[in-house]
């Protein structure tokens, strides 16, 4: 785009004579004859250069060179008047004036100044762009400096939050199972969180989950159904997918982002899918070793990885978490009657049988032997035990192996924990939960059992 100048003095001939002299330089001329005319096209127009006299009929040059800065001061100002002091000059020049000229203009001189100024805002801008790609750059090697996915959230929020300050962040992936969670934020304490986690997720349904393509759109706040009390106005969705083609969003709040923001949003997302692709890599190869080898459920290694990060999130959410701790009943007598392969069979399908009675979040996890442990996130003591009794009623039902000819009937046991109403940590949750199995065990097997609170 070319540079726009405007030109303001009140004397006709001398706009005309400043148009003739400007008319082989590749800018787009302006002319106001009035400073009221001035300060209407800087507010309509982007304006590079202004050329003012000091001396109009309806406002003082400088009182039109105030007031004009103080609403942009990327703007900048040759003066040109026939009535000057160096006292004057000089207080004009502390007030951030490019060049002063004075009156009757000598045409290599005024051509010479213009394109010294404009010159010199080229070099400030390609400056100014040299120095927000090495900004982005930076920000870009945060996002995948590491390959632990919580951190790489953590990072994102950083990268986002040092990009735009003051702006509101949710991220929103789903790592295995379709099921969108929030993952981190910043920008909103708990209860906005709450408030906020629903209706994104609604706008996400409606708005956003049938598009194929990544582009990064825009929204107004009001988008958002029943509006939640925000502070922002507008709100950018960051859409990428990981290496499981699962989509996930970030949502991004403002009160007002630029076109050239909305193009470093555009780089930021490359490095973002990077570092999420790169993470979740790290950790398809990392769970090879927290896989049970027979059952192909978790093993007892990932419990407490997995575990820790629910109570976590949990934590800051404000949240429950629920441990369901499950024991077969005479599973002992299974391989005694039929032998251990048999008994292996077995294991092995009512794996997949607890697989069906809990959610794609919740982690099925092989503790030893017989034994099984679930992790029920975002799951309060009476959806557990409805969960438990869905499981405990499916075992009884079943015939088990029934396709390689047996009919094997079994029950099972099932004790549940919850946090924070029952404990705080992990070793807490494990303990009272099989506590709570093993009281079952002794009452009547084929039973759920609740801790008792401490």
């Amino acid at each position: 785009m070319k540079p726009r100048i405007l030109i303001v003095d009140d004397d006709r001939l001398f706009l005309e004579q400043c148009l003739d002299m400007l008319v082989d330089l590749d800018v787009e001329l302006l002319i106001a004859s009035s400073g009221k005319e001035a300060l209407e096209i800087t507010t309509e127009k982007k304006v590079d250069l202004i050329i003012l006299d000091l001396v109009l009929k309806d406002m003082n040059g400088e009182e039109i060179l105030e007031t004009i800065k103080k609403k942009n001061t990327d703007i900048d100002f040759i003066i040109v008047t026939g009535y000057a002091t160096v006292e004057s000059v000089i207080k004009l020049m502390k007030k951030g004036i490019f060049d002063f000229i004075k009156k009757p203009l000598i045409p290599e001189e005024f051509k010479f100044s213009i394109l010294k100024c404009l010159k010199q805002r080229e070099i400030i801008k390609e400056n100014k762009k040299l120095k927000e790609y090495l900004f982005l750059y930076d920000l870009g090697k945060i996002i995948t400096s590491s390959l632990e996915l919580s951190k790489v959230y953590d990072n994102i929020l950083i990268a986002l939050s040092n990009y735009l300050p003051d702006s509101g962040i949710i991220i929103y992936n789903a790592d295995i199972t379709d099921y969108l969670e929030v993952k981190a934020f910043s920008g909103f304490d708990r209860n906005q969180m709450i408030e906020l986690k629903d209706k994104i997720i609604e706008f996400i349904n409606t708005n956003l989950s049938n598009r194929k393509d990544s582009e990064i759109l825009n929204f107004s706040t009001e988008n958002l159904k029943n509006n939640v009390s925000l502070k922002y106005n507008n709100f950018s969705v960051i859409p990428f997918e990981n290496i499981s083609e699962k989509k996930g969003y970030i949502f991004v709040f403002t009160n007002d982002i630029s076109l050239e923001k909305q193009e470093g949003l555009k780089f930021l997302q490359k490095h973002i899918k990077l570092g999420i692709e790169n993470a979740l890599t790290f950790i398809n190869a990392q769970e090879l070793a927290y896989i049970d080898d027979l059952t192909k459920a978790y093993n007892i290694r990932y419990l407490f990885v997995s575990l820790d990060n629910e109570l976590k999130r949990a934590e800051r959410f404000g949240t429950n978490v629920s441990v369901l701790f499950i024991d077969l009943d005479f599973f002992k007598r299974v391989n005694d009657q039929y032998g251990h392969l048999v008994g292996s069979k077995l294991l092995i399908e009512f794996t997949n049988e607890i697989k069906k009675c809990v959610r794609g979040i919740d982690t099925v996890i092989r503790y030893g032997g017989d034994e099984f442990i679930v992790i029920c996130t975002e799951t309060d003591v009476e959806l557990a035990k409805k969960v438990a009794e869905r499981l405990r009623k499916r075992t009884e039902e079943c015939e088990f192996l029934k396709k390689d000819g047996y009919s094997i009937h079994i029950t099972c046991s099932i004790g549940i924990a919850t946090y924070p109403i029952h404990g705080t940590t992990k070793t807490e949750l494990i303990e009272l939960a099989d506590k709570a199995m093993y009281r079952g065990k002794e009452l009547s097997r084929n039973i759920v059992c609740v801790a008792e609170k401490g």
